[in-house]
C-alpha cells in the first residue's frame, strides 16, 4: 500500500520508531507533516515528489537537493546551517526556519523566483541576508522579528508586490535599505524596537505604504517630511521615541496649505515622545484627518483649542500625562477618551467629560480619575452599592433602551473589565464583542451600553424586550466581581421613552444582592486554613473585610502600571508574532 499514499501527518515519533528508510517505498508521497520527533541530528532521505515539508525539529542540517518539486518547506526549531545556495528550487513560494539557531547567513535565492513568503523569527544567530533577497520579483511577505544578531538587512531593495516587512525586536538592526523603484503595493512595515535612526530619503518610493511601526526605536531621531504626504500612508506608531518632536515641528513648516495636498494619516501613536504643548499643536493642525490619536504619557499640560477642528477625531488617548489640566471641549466626533491618571486635570475638565454624555455620542466611553467626584445630579439616576451585590438592576418594556452607565471604581486590581448584561436570566454576553475597558483605582468608567454590542446584537435586544410587551429584568455585571463604589445611568431621551424604563424602589434596592454566607466568600477567594483564621478574627464588617484582602492580594500599584503601559501598544504585535509560528500555518 506504501506506493499509494500522498500525505502523512505524524504527530509523535521516537528514535526506537524510526528508520532511515521510512520514505523509500512511499514514491507518490506529496504531503509530509511530523510533530513532535525526538531524532539524533542525520540526514533522512525524502521522495522526490514531495510539495509540502512541515517538519518542526527537521533532525538534519542541509535541505535534501533532491526537492526539485517543493512548494512549501516549514523546519523551524532545526539545526539547520543553510550554507548553500537555493538552487533548483523554481517551484518553492513559501518558506519557514524560525528558531533555526545555527543559521548565521541567509543564502542566495535567485533561483527561487517564486518565492511569496519568508519567515525567519527568532535566529537569535543571524547576521546577513544574501543581496539576491531584494530582488525576489514575487515576494509578499518577509518577517524576521527577534533576530538580535542582525545589524544589517540589505543595502537596496526592489521588491514589487511585498506587502508586509517586519522586523520587531531586532535590537541591533540599525539601517533601512534603499528603496530602488516604485513599490505601490499596500504595505505593512513593522521595526518596532530596532536601532533604526532615521528613513532614507527614497523612503518616497514606497508609494503604497499604509502602515509603518517604529514602536520604541529609542535612537530614532528624524522622519522625512515626504514620508507624511505619501498617498496610502494612514497608521504611524512612534510611542516611545523621545527624539522626534523635532521632525513634526520641521513638518509643519513645510506643509502645503492647499486642501489637496494635505496628509492623510489617520492613526498615529506618539506616547512616552516627550512632547510639550507646542509639539502637540502642531501635531494637532498639521493631521486633519486624525480619527485616532495617542498621545499618553508626556509632559504637555493643556490640549491645543485647536482640537475643535479636528472633526473626525474619535479616539483620544491621554492616559498618564501626569502634567495635564485642561482640556477644551471635544468635537462631537470624539467616542473614546482616555484620561487614566491624569490626576491634575482642572473641575472644568471633568465637567467637560461628563457633559459628553449630554452631547448624545452614540458609543462614547471615557476613562477618568474621580478625583473625589460624584456622579452629577443631572444624571437620571445614581446611587451607591451597599453590602455585596452583584448587578445593576432596572427594568424595561418594549424598545430596549438607549442608556450610558457610569461605574466608579475604587480600591482594585489594575486590570481589564468587562460588563456581561442578561434579560430575564438570560444571558446576552454571546452577542457582545469582546470588549474589556482598562480601568484603574479611583476611576470612573463611563459609557453608551452600545458599546457593549455589534449591531445585530442590539437587534436581539431590541427583540427580546419587545417581546410579549411586558415589563423585562435586565442586570449589567461587572467581570470579573469586582465592587464599584457608585454607579449611575442617562437616558438618552431623545432615542428612549421614559415609559419603556424604570428602576424599583429606592436607589439602594436597585441592585440584586445575592446572600452569602461568610465561609462562602471567603472560600472562593483563599484556599488556606490560616488565611481563613485571619479573616474571622477581623471585627469590622464583611464588606471591609472583602476591601482589606484585596488590597493585600493585590500586586504592587507601580509594577502594575508600568506593565499596563507596556501592553498597551504591545498586545497586536505579539499576537501576531505568536501566530507566525503557529502549527496550522503551512497547513492552512
Amino acid at each position: 500500500e506504501n506506493k499509494k499514499i500522498e500525505g502523512i501527518k505524524l504527530v509523535q515519533c521516537e528514535e526506537h520508531d524510526w528508520t532511515d528508510t521510512a520514505f523509500e517505498k512511499v514514491k507518490k508521497l506529496r504531503i509530509l507533516i511530523l510533530r513532535n520527533t525526538n531524532l539524533s541530528c542525520r540526514t533522512i532521505p525524502l521522495p522526490e515528489q514531495l510539495r509540502l515539508l512541515d517538519w518542526k525539529g527537521y533532525p538534519s542540517n542541509s535541505i535534501p537537493s533532491n526537492l526539485k518539486k517543493i512548494v512549501a518547506l516549514s523546519l523551524r526549531h532545526s539545526p539547520l546551517m543553510l550554507e548553500k545556495p537555493f538552487q533548483n528550487f523554481k517551484h518553492l513560494t513559501y518558506m519557514n526556519f524560525s528558531h533555526c539557531e545555527s543559521i548565521t547567513h541567509f543564502p542566495n535565492v535567485s533561483e527561487a523566483r517564486s518565492l511569496r513568503k519568508l519567515i525567519l523569527n527568532g535566529c537569535i544567530n543571524l547576521v546577513r541576508f544574501d543581496e539576491s533577497v531584494g530582488f525576489l520579483p514575487n515576494l509578499t511577505y518577509l518577517r524576521a522579528s527577534k533576530c538580535t544578531k542582525l545589524r544589517k538587512f540589505l543595502s537596496r531593495i526592489c521588491l514589487p508586490l511585498l506587502e508586509h516587512l517586519s522586523f520587531n525586536w531586532c535590537r541591533r538592526l540599525g539601517l533601512f535599505p534603499d528603496i530602488v523603484g516604485k513599490m505601490d503595493k499596500p504595505l505593512k512595515i513593522c521595526l518596532k524596537a530596532t536601532a533604526i535612526q532615521e528613513l532614507p530619503d527614497s523612503f518616497v518610493d514606497l508609494v503604497g505604504l499604509l502602515y509603518l511601526d517604529l514602536t520604541s526605536c529609542e535612537k530614532l531621531g528624524y522622519l522625512p517630511s515626504s514620508l507624511f504626504m505619501l498617498p496610502n500612508f494612514v497608521t504611524l506608531k512612534v510611542g516611545g521615541c523621545p527624539q522626534l518632536g523635532g521632525s513634526f515641528a520641521r513638518f509643519r513648516e513645510s506643509l502645503a496649505t492647499t486642501a489637496e495636498c494635505r496628509p492623510s494619516l489617520k492613526t498615529l501613536h506618539l506616547s512616552h515622545a516627550s512632547l510639550c504643548d507646542e509639539d502637540l499643536h502642531v501635531i494637532m493642525q498639521s493631521f486633519p484627518n486624525l480619527e485616532v490619536l495617542n498621545v499618553s504619557s508626556n509632559n504637555f499640560v493643556s490640549i491645543p483649542a485647536c482640537v475643535q477642528e479636528s472633526s473626525y477625531l474619535t479616539s483620544l488617548d491621554l492616559s498618564y500625562c501626569l502634567n495635564l489640566q485642561e482640556i477644551p471641549e471635544l468635537p462631537s466626533s470624539v467616542r473614546k477618551v482616555d484620561v487614566r491618571h491624569c490626576s491634575f486635570l482642572s473641575a472644568n475638565t471633568t465637567n467637560m467629560l461628563w457633559a459628553q454624555v449630554r452631547k448624545e455620542i452614540h458609543k462614547l466611553q471615557v476613562v477618568m480619575p474621580t478625583s473625589n467626584t460624584e456622579i452629577p445630579e443631572w444624571w437620571d439616576y445614581h446611587g451607591s452599592w451597599q453590602g455585596y451585590p452583584q448587578y445593576l438592576n432596572f427594568e424595561v418594556r418594549g424598545k430596549f433602551p438607549v442608556v450610558a452607565l457610569a461605574f466608579v471604581f475604587g480600591e482594585m486590581n489594575y486590570q481589564p473589565v468587562g460588563l456581561h448584561l442578561s434579560i430575564d436570566s438570560r444571558d446576552y454576553s454571546a452577542y457582545q464583542p469582546s470588549h474589556n475597558f482598562t480601568v484603574a483605582e479611583n476611576h470612573v468608567l463611563l459609557c453608551d451600553l452600545r458599546v457593549l454590542f455589534s449591531d445585530e446584537g442590539w437587534k436581539r435586544l431590541d427583540a427580546h424586550a419587545e417581546h410579549g410587551n411586558k415589563w423585562k429584568t435586565v442586570k449589567v455585571k461587572c467581570v470579573p466581581d469586582i465592587i464599584p463604589v457608585q454607579w449611575g445611568v442617562y437616558v438618552y431621551k431623545e432615542e428612549t421613552s421614559m415609559k419603556g424604563i424604570r428602576f424599583s424602589g429606592s436607589p439602594k434596592y436597585w441592585l440584586e444582592s445575592v446572600p452569602r454566607s461568610p465561609g462562602s466568600l471567603t472560600k472562593k477567594r483563599l484556599s488556606s486554613a490560616e488565611e481563613l483564621a485571619i479573616i474571622a478574627s477581623f471585627p469590622e464588617s464583611l464588606q471591609t473585610v472583602v476591601e482589606k484582602l484585596k488590597r493585600l492580594m493585590a500586586p504592587i500599584e507601580e509594577d502594575q502600571c508600568l506593565s499596563l503601559m507596556l501592553q498597551d501598544g504591545d498586545e497586536e504585535d505579539e499576537n501576531e508574532d505568536d501566530g507566525e509560528e503557529g502549527e496550522s500555518d503551512i497547513e492552512a
